[in-house]
């Protein structure tokens, strides 16, 4: 792409397109509409395109963004699209830098910039959104220079002085038409265009940086336990590209919990399962999670059953919890994960299970056996909370907790990669190595 003319506008724009999504444009046949922004980060003006419409209004085309994106109010801003053959360049791979270049191009593409001007200067003044109007223009691209075009890409102008409701024109007569003919006079004009930068935010684009592994974005998975082992877990899932994991747990977060857990002060007082959900839903453009302040194994009305889950992770470190999930009657395969960290996080036990049936008296038993076989104790002296109330505590150093959850996300990936079955514990080892021991 060519680099933008000018300091950049106001706005950071996602938009999502697959390589699968340019035939759909193409067969649409629409060479124009408009589209819905949703604002993702206040502090930055980051928005999201999270639909677009057709020239007569109708719905042509939402794409599937996580819960964080979909479920937003929609932007008081006026947006346009265009659909172009090519990328709009002027001489030797310049993007316009004015108005009046950029109708030049746009007319050469069978668009008049005069008469989109004025059609959101009309949108504008009608919906009262502040001035702000945003014009996209896309055009399709190779994934490599000298291929094929395989998706399309997305370039934007904002900050369009457009004439704002009521506004005085000089020499003119203060009337609608007087005010839409200001703005299509625009389009002739060499007012500096502002451009703002635009990135792709589908799946596969957002992971770019990171190693092959499996595909995971269609599994479904429930994680019950949203303490400092679960929560970092997660939020590493989630990086990685499982866009639905659901969150069970009853707890509240306290003070005290935040030497540890990935959630902040902002949370203390709220319930962990819905407040971790919200932030994994915070973590990337297509994330689904859902939570339930519940313990498990009681449902609400609301909550999906159990057995839509394709993966059941166990980060409580409750044997009662192993225990219910065993006495569930699943009717169809599932992954069975459990990650549990030994007395003061010394060491991180793992299962993986395949089947229809969790033997969670064999969890429990193989468990214990691989704790005694280190010569870890079950649990020593408890330390005392020091915040709110005085009760035994678990003790562990943060860094543990996330070396094993760093861990705990490379078994579970592992398991869904291979669909083996393993037990074993990791362990610091002599000088400070994490060793295995299968059990």
């Amino acid at each position: 792409m060519p680099p933008l003319p000018g300091a950049g506008g106001s706005m950071l724009i996602g938009f999502s397109e697959s390589d699968t999504d340019l035939g759909r444009w193409i067969s649409a046949g629409d060479r124009s509409g408009g589209a819905a922004l949703v604002e993702v980060s206040k502090q930055k003006s980051v928005v999201a395109v999270r639909s677009w419409s057709g020239q007569d209004g109708s719905s042509l085309h939402a794409p599937q963004w996580g819960d964080r994106i979909s479920e937003a109010s929609t932007m008081d801003v006026a947006c346009r699209w265009l659909r172009l053959a090519s990328l709009p360049i002027m001489g030797a791979w310049q993007l316009p830098r004015t108005y009046n270049e950029l109708r030049v191009c746009l007319q050469n593409d069978g668009h008049d910039l005069g008469e989109i001007l004025r059609t959101l200067g009309r949108q504008v003044r009608r919906t009262e959104v502040r001035g702000r109007a945003v014009l996209m223009l896309g055009f399709p691209v190779p994934e490599r220079f000298g291929d094929a075009d395989a998706r399309m890409h997305w370039l934007a102008i904002t900050d369009i002085p457009l004439t704002k409701k009521n506004a005085k024109i000089d020499g003119f007569r203060n009337t609608e038409p007087n005010r839409e003919r200001h703005d299509g006079n625009l389009a002739h004009s060499g007012r500096r265009l502002t451009w703002s930068k635009c990135e792709n935010w589908a799946p596969d684009q957002m992971r770019t940086r990171m190693r092959e592994q499996p595909a995971v974005d269609d599994l479904k998975v429930l994680m019950i336990g949203a303490g400092s082992l679960g929560s970092q877990v997660a939020e590493t899932l989630a990086r990685s590209g499982i866009t639905q994991i659901d969150v069970q747990d009853r707890d509240i977060l306290s003070a005290g919990n935040l030497c540890r857990h990935s959630l902040d002060l902002t949370d203390i007082g709220r319930n962990k399962a819905e407040s971790l959900v919200d932030r994994l839903n915070r973590v990337q453009p297509d994330m689904r999670s859902r939570a339930a302040s519940s313990a498990f194994p009681e449902r609400v009305q609301s909550d999906p059953p159990y057995d839509e889950y394709d993966v059941i992770l166990d980060c409580s470190g409750e044997n009662s919890v192993l225990r219910a999930i065993g006495r569930i009657d699943w009717h169809r395969e599932k992954i069975f994960i459990s990650l549990s960290m030994t007395w003061a996080a010394e060491g991180l036990l793992t299962w993986v299970s395949n089947g229809t049936a969790l033997a969670a008296a064999e969890v429990i038993h193989r468990f214990s056996t691989l704790i005694e076989s280190l010569g870890q104790p079950v649990q020593r002296a408890a330390v005392m909370e020091g915040i709110g109330c005085w009760h035994p505590v678990f003790p562990a150093n943060p860094a543990d907790v996330q070396l094993w959850s760093g861990i705990g996300a490379r078994v579970i990936l592992s398991a869904l990669a291979s669909r083996s079955d393993a037990c074993g514990i990791h362990y610091l080892g002599d000088g400070g190595c994490v060793d295995y021991r299968a059990g």
